[in-house]
């Protein structure tokens, strides 16, 4: 009798283990809400290609705009990994993140002209008011 619950505890665990995805495995971040909004903006910005005066841009600001989009949405098809913040600001600055193992994002100061770490996922940067 032993014998059998072994077995079928084994068993339960792998099909669980075939038919439940990982949770160790690679975020696809195709598949959030930020590409969903950087691909429609562009496609917005490309039906207007012919005409960009129409939709009030000039030439100028819709290829930057167009490039910037294009640029957005080639790092979100290519990222392995959250984002690092990078200060260039020559202040300190205050970034969101989570350190590894730590789950909370939490407050950590950034010295001028440092990146976080590789293992650090950055979820954004803090403006104090009237800066």
């Amino acid at each position: 009798m032993q014998f059998l619950k072994i077995v079928l505890v084994t068993l339960v665990l792998m099909v669980n283990l075939v038919i439940a995805q990982p949770a160790w495995a690679g975020k696809d971040f195709t598949k959030g809400a930020d590409y969903a909004e950087v691909t429609q903006a562009l496609n917005q910005l490309l039906t207007v290609k012919d005409t960009p005066e129409q939709a009030g841009y000039t030439l100028e600001q819709f290829q930057q705009r167009l490039a910037q989009l294009q640029f957005q949405k080639n790092i979100i098809e290519t990222a392995r990994k959250r984002a690092q913040c990078r200060n260039e600001t020559g202040k300190t600055l205050a970034v969101y993140a989570n350190k590894p193992k730590k789950s909370p994002t939490q407050l950590y100061f950034l010295g001028a002209g440092t990146i976080t770490d590789d293992d650090w996922d950055c979820d954004g940067i803090y403006l104090p008011a009237g800066s």
